[in-house]
């Protein structure tokens, strides 16, 4: 065995001896010795490996050196390995632990109980930082939450989820950054991601509808969404819509948007449309053959049957038109 002792400034400093498995702090000939076995496997209570964790014997320890903190814990299921002799240099904070043997392994693991993080915590503190925070506060929104975390393990004990603040992406998508604290210690920040959207009073299917059906009011509801969907706009309730034909089948509660949506039929061919042309205070009205079909808006081409004459029309209704270029 061979000593080693260190000074500085003229003073003796803390030397360690090195005994197989066995770590001496000096100088313990000054002292009463005070032996610590060490646990192999150490499981941490809490975010600090305290004393008591480290030792076989907890109840042996002097008064007050139980919850004196050695090193901090690792993270949940993350086990770390510590040598004994960097347990030893810490301990060396502590004054009074000069004289103190520490028996045991060369390397001890320590370990932190885990449990899975209640991610619908997570989501509820989101909905509440939404719902009192501009710009969203004291309106309708909705969160679609995106590509959170199947499995967050923290700590045992009282789970708080609480969000610090909120960063915009762009195109309604928003980062908010979530404190996870347990049994009041902060634990981690978890970044989470979501869009939110405003909610509008916009028309939607009250019933199965299809194609080609001609809407009346008794087919339409009102329901809060939002005023887009995948990129799909929606058609604001107060906007009429009725009387317009449907391009394709919509199912119950489905939202209404213009891409669906065709003008009324107002001709067909060979229909007898009646034609109005006006210019300044001078109206004609005549009747034409239609040579094409169209919807309100279109533009067809029909035959005067009088003087074979052929007429551009704007279709303005059902079997109604007016005169283009008079």
């Amino acid at each position: 065995m061979k000593k080693h002792e260190s000074t500085k400034s003229g003073k003796r400093g803390t030397a360690l001896l090195i005994l197989g498995a066995a770590i001496v702090f000096l100088p313990a000939l000054l002292a009463a010795e005070q032996t610590l076995a060490i646990r192999r496997n150490v499981d941490a209570g809490g975010p600090d490996v305290l004393l008591k964790d480290l030792v076989q014997s907890p109840a042996e320890l002097p008064d007050g050196w139980a919850d004196r903190t050695v090193v901090k814990a690792p993270a949940p299921g993350r086990p770390h390995q510590y040598s004994l002799a960097s347990i030893a240099y810490a301990l060396q904070q502590y004054p009074d632990m000069g004289s103190v043997i520490l028996r045991g392994d060369v390397q001890l693991t320590v370990k932190r109980e885990g449990a899975m993080l209640d991610m619908a915590e997570v989501k509820k503190a989101v909905e509440s930082y939404v719902h009192s925070h501009a710009p969203w506060k004291d309106s309708d929104v909705l969160i679609e939450f995106n590509g959170l975390p199947e499995t967050v393990l923290v700590p045992k004990g009282k789970t708080e989820v609480q969000v610090l603040d909120s960063r915009e992406n762009g195109r309604g998508y928003h980062t908010f950054t979530a404190s996870i604290r347990v049994d009041g210690v902060a634990e981690q920040e978890l970044p989470v991601q979501a869009l939110v959207q405003p909610l509008h009073e916009v028309w939607v299917a009250a019933l199965p509808l299809e194609r080609g059906h001609s809407l009346t009011a008794t087919d339409l509801q009102v329901k809060l969404q939002p005023l887009e969907s995948k990129g799909v706009p929606h058609i604001p309730a107060t906007e009429s819509i009725e009387g317009l034909e449907l391009d394709r089948t919509l199912r119950a509660g489905q939202p209404l948007s213009k891409q669906y949506l065709l003008q009324p039929q107002c001709a067909a061919r060979g229909d007898q449309i009646n034609v109005t042309a006006k210019k300044n205070l001078l109206q004609i009205s005549l009747r034409a053959k239609a040579l094409g079909e169209g919807r309100l808006g279109d533009r067809i081409l029909c035959m005067n049957e009088q003087s074979q004459r052929r007429l551009l029309v704007q279709l303005v209704g059902s079997k109604q038109a007016m005169l283009v270029d008079f």
